[in-house]
C-alpha cells in the first residue's frame, strides 16, 4: 500500500527544508504521495499543495492577529480535504486488526 504523508510549511525555509524531506523519502519509497500547505519548492517537488502558506507568513504576534481569520479559512478548507482522508484510513485500520 502506497505511503500518503501531509505535511505542512509556513514560511520559506520549511519550505525548502519541505521540499528536501519529500525529495529524500521518494528516493526511498517512489510510490510515496505528498498533500499538505507548503509552497513553490515543495510543489516543484510533486506535493500537492492546498494553499501557499510562504505569501502569507506572519512576523510577530500583530501579524497572527491580523491574518486570524484568513489562516482559520485554510485550516477549515485543508480540513475539509484531509479529514475525510484520516477518517478513511483509521477505519481501515480499525476494520483489519478487528478481522485479525
Amino acid at each position: 500500500m502506497p505511503k500518503k504523508i501531509f505535511l505542512v510549511a509556513c514560511e520559506a525555509s520549511g519550505d525548502l527544508h519541505g521540499a528536501h524531506l519529500i525529495s529524500e523519502i521518494r528516493r526511498l519509497s517512489p510510490d510515496t504521495t505528498f498533500c499538505g500547505v507548503g509552497g513553490d519548492q515543495m510543489r516543484a517537488t510533486g506535493m500537492r499543495v492546498f494553499e501557499d502558506m510562504t505569501r502569507i507568513s506572519a512576523l510577530g504576534l500583530g501579524d497572527v492577529l491580523r491574518n486570524y481569520f484568513k489562516y482559520l479559512k485554510i485550516f477549515h478548507a485543508t480540513l475539509g480535504v484531509v479529514g475525510p482522508m484520516i477518517k478513511s484510513y483509521f477505519s481501515n485500520i480499525l476494520s483489519t486488526s478487528w478481522i485479525s
